[in-house]
């Protein structure tokens, strides 16, 4: 399907989108993974030094939709008919990743557990917070969840990042989304 490059951006601020690419947007996943856009399913992923990226049906591996680039800085975006059962196809300079993509299992702490841990009342922190191994639909991955409400743009903290190898190749990536909150996203292994 052919789409303009502003309907793959469709409901995206000028701000926002460079929040994103800068790591101080407060919630990655309004813009990342599948939304609803105009009658449209529109995935996606923020992939910087990525040379293309297809999205893949999970059970035939089949190509389904190539993403275009929607930004330079590594936004990439393709428009699928459904946005269930799919992987990425991502081509980087020295190798081919296919992998899950975080974002589209949506936020995985829910309200209870926010509440409880902003009062200092959640007796459950090791099975909240951190890596945490977890399996979704029958895929495996490891959740990674923080808290960190001192650590907030007016003190001088703009992400929190997770460094670590990626498709062969060092790479930083941000884990996180709105600092002083808890995001988490599985990161499959």
């Amino acid at each position: 399907m052919n789409v303009e490059r502003s309907e793959l951006l469709a409901g995206i601020g000028q701000d926002a989108l460079w929040a994103l690419i800068e790591g101080r947007h407060g919630d990655p996943f309004s813009i990342l993974g599948p939304h609803q856009s105009g009658g449209m399913t529109i995935m996606r992923v923020y992939l910087p030094g990525a040379e293309a990226v297809d999205l893949i049906d999970a059970t035939s591996g089949r190509v389904v939709a190539p993403f275009s680039i929607a930004h330079p800085s590594g936004l990439f975006a393709a428009v699928a008919a459904s946005r269930t059962g799919y992987r990425l196809r991502i081509t980087w300079p020295d190798a081919v990743q296919i992998t899950e993509d975080p974002y589209s299992f949506g936020l995985l702490l829910g309200e209870l557990d926010l509440h409880l841990i902003s009062e200092g009342t959640h007796y459950s922190l090791s099975r909240t917070l951190g890596a945490v191994d977890m399996s979704i639909d029958g895929i495996s991955g490891v959740r990674f969840a923080v808290w960190a409400p001192e650590c907030a743009p007016r003190l001088g903290c703009r992400r929190l990042q997770r460094l670590g190898r990626a498709a062969q190749s060092d790479a930083a990536e941000t884990v996180g989304g709105r600092l002083g909150a808890v995001r988490s996203a599985p990161r499959p292994r």
